[in-house]
């Protein structure tokens, strides 16, 4: 009997799951229809094309989605006008809504859809004012990047909006927010959690991805739709691609064996599009192969909105097939088991793989001490999880930055001196 209550429990609990999906999926596609309705009567008025709004509302929005400092949208768009801007630089009054008054001033709002008022804070009033500013500079792409110029004063923001309007244009949808799995599902393949872990070559570091683990040779494919930023050779990380999706998030591959004949920068790309193959190239200088451990094939994201975050992407491996906004967060590491002239195991033997367990302890305490203090505990995680852009500078002296192998002569304790100079100069978690 309570077998039959604890079956009908669950299958009522998925019923409810999956309405409440499909409730989601279907509001998620009215908002499309909704945003496309805005730019379409933009396009009319202004006879500019509807994706050059569509990229703007992107990337004003994933800018509002990180910054504090500016209100959350209100509406389906995310075009945020300041009120200096939108009353006029000399409106005593920044919140006026008098369509007559902001003219007066050189502001740029307007009323959008005939209700007497221009607000900030209506979407229709929005899209048609940045439609009326756009149009001054003309609709051809030339004249319309000059005025994204002057409204933003920043080349990698006006570069950010015409790759979006590339990828808008090709495709003509919204609904870009699909993703695959780097790798073939049907190649063997395997990762666990690395994020975090202690890096050596090239000086102390963490590592900001998941290591992926699989056959030398095996394709790797871009995981969302995104234009190509980078494609070369990178010293630490090989060769490497780099590819900036719609979401603003940058996937960046690395340690390929190479690139597809036909891969290039600038080029649009799709999910599922051949861009390499796994391999083991990096850590010194063009050419460079097998150098790890196991030779590998990395791949970092990194969301860019004011600066460069890296993002844990272990549970996004776990949705892959299953779920589309988790995907947007993926990093990875693929290494390859059988790089050439390696064998198929990545250790040749047991005493190689304990002086690589026992190296990379002693990385990790090395840098959580000159982090947190001499007393920091060996399992404490917290300074290896953050980010390198939140990571304090290493404390250095006269001679330069502090080593964490010296010791000092009058104290027998290693790190003696040096790690009351670094907790000094850290914070204690």
């Amino acid at each position: 009997m309570h077998r039959w209550l604890l079956a009908l429990w669950v299958v009522a609990i998925l019923f409810i799951a999956a309405g409440a999906a499909a409730a989601a999926e279907n509001n998620e596609e009215d908002v499309y229809e909704r945003r496309m309705e805005l730019y379409k009567k933009a396009e009319a008025v202004s006879l500019i094309p509807w994706y050059y709004f569509a990229a703007i509302d992107q990337y004003e929005r994933n800018v509002r989605q990180v910054r504090r400092d500016l209100p959350k949208p209100t509406g389906v768009l995310g075009i945020y006008i300041r009120p200096d801007i939108w009353a006029g630089p000399l409106n005593k009054n920044s919140h006026d809504t008098n369509p007559f008054t902001i003219s007066q001033f050189g502001g740029l709002g307007i009323d959008g859809n005939g209700d007497g008022n221009a607000r900030a804070d209506d979407d229709e009033d929005v899209i048609m004012a940045m439609a009326r500013y756009l149009q001054t500079y003309g609709i051809d792409h030339r004249q319309i990047k000059i005025a994204l110029w002057n409204y933003y004063q920043r080349a990698k923001t006006v570069d950010l909006i015409l790759g979006k309007v590339k990828i808008y244009k090709k495709y003509q949808t919204l609904q870009l927010d699909n993703h695959v799995f780097p790798l073939p599902l049907r190649a063997n393949y395997s990762y666990r959690d690395t994020w975090g872990d202690a890096r050596g070559w090239g000086g102390r570091r963490i590592h900001e991805g998941t290591d992926i683990f699989a056959g030398y040779g095996v394709p790797v494919r871009s995981t969302c739709y995104g234009i190509v930023e980078l494609k070369g050779w990178n010293n630490y990380g090989g060769w490497r691609v780099g590819i900036r999706d719609i979401n603003n998030t940058y996937h960046y591959f690395a340690h390929l064996n190479g690139f597809t004949a036909q891969l290039r920068e600038g080029q649009i790309v799709e999910p599922g599009t051949i861009i390499g193959s796994v391999g083991s190239s990096g850590y010194g200088p063009p050419g460079t192969a097998g150098k790890f451990p196991a030779p590998s094939s990395l791949r970092d994201v990194q969301r860019q909105r004011l600066h460069r975050v890296g993002v844990r992407p272990l549970s996004t491996f776990e949705s892959v097939g299953t779920g589309r906004a988790a995907a947007t967060k993926t990093a990875l590491i693929a290494r390859s088991a059988d790089g050439p002239n390696r064998g198929a195991a990545p250790f040749t033997s047991f005493r190689e793989r304990v002086a690589f367990s026992l190296h990379r302890h002693a990385m990790a305490l090395s840098l959580r001490r000159l982090t947190h203090g001499v007393n920091a505990r060996p399992n404490t995680p917290a300074s290896l999880a953050r980010s390198p852009a939140t990571q304090p500078p290493f404390p250095t002296t006269r001679r330069g930055p502090i080593r964490g192998h010296r010791r000092d002569r009058r104290s027998r304790a290693p790190y003696g001196r040096f790690a009351r100079q670094a907790k000094s100069s850290f914070p204690t978690h």
